[in-house]
């Protein structure tokens, strides 16, 4: 009778943890529809047009990326430190949202001013969504990705993001 309740009780939890491990796009409706944050979304055909104006012979490896680009989503806080929620929490709790077991960690940047996490969600080396969160001394942020990309076009898409200072 004790296999039976151990077998029942472990059931239950996994059941439990599945229902509060969430996908990308969840945790993203989550943050934007709380008050704390603000959120958009870049539907796919939009970013499609955008790779209409980069010119193929200077960026061939942006034009193709963007191609492949379906959609993005981002929610953020600013004024992030008056916010009652401390850093280590905001990115514990979007951590943990994410299923860990759909979404692997890349990536972890923390440099005193700056932390960022970046996760991926991949099916035989082809990136389907490519997540990253993170807070600064000011704002927080949260950036979702959707896709079909090799995992070597990521640095692309990361320089690209930070050369034109988007988060």
């Amino acid at each position: 009778m004790k296999t039976k309740k151990l077998i029942l009780i472990t059931a239950l939890s996994l059941f439990t943890f599945s229902l509060a491990a969430q996908n990308a796009n969840q945790v993203f409706k989550e943050l934007k529809r709380s008050d704390a944050f603000y959120g958009f979304t870049v539907p796919g055909f939009l970013i499609h047009m955008g790779s209409w104006f980069v010119d193929n012979d200077t960026d061939p490896e942006l034009k193709a990326l963007l191609k492949r680009i379906n959609g993005v989503r981002v929610a953020f806080r600013e004024d992030y430190n008056s916010c009652e929620v401390n850093d280590y929490t905001y990115l514990n709790e979007v951590g943990n949202r994410l299923n860990a077991s759909v979404y692997e960690e890349l990536m972890t940047v923390n440099d005193g001013e700056d932390n960022i996490e970046i996760r991926i969600n991949e099916d035989d080396g082809r990136v389907k969504e490519l997540v990253l969160f993170g807070h600064s001394d000011e704002d927080a942020f949260y950036l979702l990705v959707k896709g079909d990309f090799h995992m070597s076009e990521i640095g692309t898409l990361m320089s690209e993001l930070e050369d034109r200072d988007y988060y």
